[in-house]
């Protein structure tokens, strides 16, 4: 068929069907309603202040800023590059954490082996922290691997090819790794040195904001006299995230600790053209998926913005390089399989995002040290996208999304009027320390934590649905104990041998790590050369945790109870409703780890109370319609008092009409759909005298 005839008969298949209008659609769907309010009924508030309506239109995308550029071109909402994964596929970064360097490098190979195109090696908490000789040694193999010395360092750095990406992620001890790295014969892609996320979420520096930027403007320095592109400087926005942050907030609070950092490598004569090859954001990706997507193309078009501002040329320098790892918000400790599922959606959104590197974590990372197999499956998530979906063979799958484009503009639009608020603030370290960004935070977390306690927000198995014959994990085959041992044991050997720290050098700093590095000195003793004379800097913490921390906490609670208390369910009255809400209350108080004893039904209120006291109940939860409580209430708690029991009486339902009278007969709490499960809960378990504030929030 020729050119003109397949034209025509395109022409002819659409003007057989109208061009579906959005006036058209809404009338219908507002004829439909039958009067309900349209916005309550079909439009959904987001914890951005984003109305996200049902259906999306041309006309909604219209005007649009962005849909004028082409992938690779500015504002680099389509991707960095014109190809972007369809040539060089996003790098697929696991990290490494295992507390021993010889193990951790056997990992590595492992890695490598099944897939990764690049290895993350996580350091303990001694480099996180910057520890010096005097609290390095028990710090040895905490939460990450233990990199002391060039000779820990060496068999990880055998283990990697040139051609697979090294990042080396060490917290305040980043220009000191880049040191030891360089020192040992390779040049790491990514050793990004963060102290104003670090300060924010520990609280603290052991040296000031001033004595931090002289570190990093010597590592700038010394990337651009040997010329290599190693990134140097990072903004961790994932610290926001895992706050509790919406996307306005991890967006402006990102761009504007990117500004920051521009601003004080200015004030040290380093232009914001020279920073911005050597920045890298990283961003958790969320289980929102639209929204994650929007977030992250958003992302790289306020940093372009902001670039351009700066007056930086060259559209490659305004891209914003991103690193994403899945969200360590969402996952959960208990039903940890589940984690397997978000982690996927995420690492698509992520894919989908236009990510140019990415983590995404074992579904037992917050659970014990990842295995084997959980690390195996983290990792195929990623190869799955690329080599079976192939979300990498199409360039911008996002692109054109009225929905996704309409969602990215508004991001944009808000989280750039908060980065001016930010600005008004005096900048990022200013609003830092007036304690700005963590109120802002801190508001949008708690308002978080309350839809979860409601269930007005899931987490399938913790707060809804769990499974109450659930095993534990077995979690890694490590004794960390002995690990750690013979970790701190060689640490307090090596670092008793008196070295040159490169003290008494002048320049670079960096340079006269890396001369230490290369005398055989240890990470602590350089800290030690560091920190002597060293400031302080201290703020507000922002405080990590995660949504499923509350209901984790009942459940370790009532697990660590030499016997749990029982809940017996009295189901009463018409079989639907007692069947219906027992069912319901199992959920209910399954969600804190409690075994309910459910049971067919009973007769009299009287016969329920023999049974419950023949269980040993510590709760009694009347299961049957509304119209029967009344009745229901004042006769069982009659009937328990004659059998010399007091346990703590429940309502499965809320009779709204007769709630006081039924207080007034010895009700202790209704629980319902509408209710504060968390709340409840706690309230409850309080009263039979469990502890359930004895675990901490986290600090990873």
């Amino acid at each position: 068929m020729s050119t003109p005839d397949l034209e025509n008969e395109k022409k002819s298949l659409f003007d057989e069907f109208p061009r579906p209008l959005k006036t058209d659609w809404l009338q219908q769907a507002t004829a439909e309603l039958e009067g309900r309010d349209f916005k309550k009924a079909l439009v959904w508030s987001t914890d951005e202040g984003i109305d996200v309506q049902p259906m999306y239109f041309r006309e909604d995308a219209e005007g649009l800023a962005q849909l004028g550029a082409l992938p690779g071109e500015a504002p680099f909402v389509r991707g960095a590059t014109a190809l972007q994964n369809s040539v060089q596929p996003w790098t697929i970064a696991q990290r490494v954490q295992h507390p021993d360097p010889a193990t951790a490098a056997l990992e590595i190979a492992q890695e490598i082996h099944g897939g990764a195109t690049g290895v993350a090696i996580r350091c303990d908490a001694s480099a996180v922290l910057l520890a010096p000789s005097a609290s390095a040694a028990e710090l040895q193999g905490v939460d990450g691997v233990a990199v002391q010395h060039i000779d820990d360092l060496r068999p990880m750095l055998a283990a990697i090819p040139e051609h697979i990406t090294l990042d080396v992620q060490a917290g305040l001890s980043a220009p000191a790794l880049l040191a030891m790295n360089l020192a040992a014969g390779r040049t790491p892609e990514h050793v990004e040195y963060d102290p104003l996320t670090c300060l924010l979420r520990h609280g603290q520096l052991p040296i000031t904001i001033e004595q931090s930027m002289d570190l990093a403007a010597d590592a700038l320095r010394l990337v651009h006299r040997r010329v290599v592109g190693t990134t140097v400087l990072g903004v961790h926005a994932d610290s926001f995230h895992n706050a509790g942050a919406n996307s306005v907030q991890e967006l402006a609070f990102a761009v504007a600790a990117g500004v920051e950092y521009i601003h004080q490598m200015s004030d040290r004569d380093i232009t914001a053209a020279e920073v911005a090859p050597h920045l890298r954001f990283t961003f958790a990706v969320g289980s929102n998926f639209f929204m994650e997507i929007a977030k992250l193309r958003a992302a790289r078009m306020l940093w372009a913005m902001v670039m351009k501002e700066f007056g930086v040329d060259g559209e490659q320098h305004q891209a914003l390089r991103l690193h994403v790892r899945t969200s360590r918000w969402f996952a959960t400790k208990y039903d940890p399989w589940v984690n397997m599922l978000r982690g996927t959606v995420e690492s698509l959104a992520a894919a989908v995002g236009g990510a140019d590197s990415m983590y995404t974590a074992p579904f037992d990372e917050v659970v014990a040290p990842p295995t084997e197999f959980s690390r195996r499956i983290a990792r195929n998530v990623q190869l799955l996208l690329r080599e079976e979906s192939h979300i990498n063979h199409v360039v911008d799958p996002a692109g054109g999304s009225y929905y996704i484009e309409t969602l990215t503009a508004e991001l944009a639009d808000k989280a750039w009027a908060l980065f001016q608020d930010v600005e008004a603030e005096g900048g990022f370290l200013a609003a830092m320390r007036t304690g700005f960004l963590q109120e802002h935070i801190a508001g949008t977390a708690a308002a978080k934590s309350k839809r979860y306690s409601q269930r007005k927000d899931v987490l399938i198995g913790t707060n809804q649905y769990p499974n109450p014959g659930e095993q534990s994990l077995p979690g890694a085959d490590v004794d960390a104990d002995a690990v750690r041992a013979t970790l701190r044991e060689r640490f307090e050997q090596r670092n008793s041998l008196t070295v040159d720290t490169g003290a008494s050098l002048s320049g670079n700093l960096i340079e006269r790590m890396e001369h230490a590095f290369r005398a055989g000195a240890t990470l602590a003793q350089v800290n030690d050369a560091l920190l002597a004379g060293a400031g302080r800097e201290r703020v507000t913490v922002l405080p990590q945790f995660r949504a499923a921390e509350q209901f984790e906490q009942l459940r370790d609670a009532v697990a660590a109870m030499e016997k749990a208390p029982v809940v017996f369910l009295a189901t009463l009255g018409p079989g639907f409703w007692r069947r219906a809400r027992a069912t319901f209350a199992s959920g209910f108080f399954g969600i804190a780890g409690l075994r309910c004893v459910d049971n067919a039904g009973f007769e009299s209120a009287e016969q329920a109370a023999q049974a419950a006291v023949a269980a040993g109940a510590k709760v009694v939860v009347l299961c049957s319609d509304d119209e029967s409580y009344p009745a229901l209430a004042p006769a069982m708690t009659a009937a328990l008092r004659q059998a010399g029991a007091s346990p703590l009486l429940l309502v499965a339902g809320y009779p709204k009409d007769a709630i006081e009278q039924l207080r007034a007969d010895g009700v202790y709490e209704f629980i319902h759909l509408k209710a504060d499960a968390g709340e409840t809960l706690v309230s409850m378990l309080e009263a039979l005298g469990v502890d359930v504030h004895g675990s901490r929030r986290e600090e990873k």
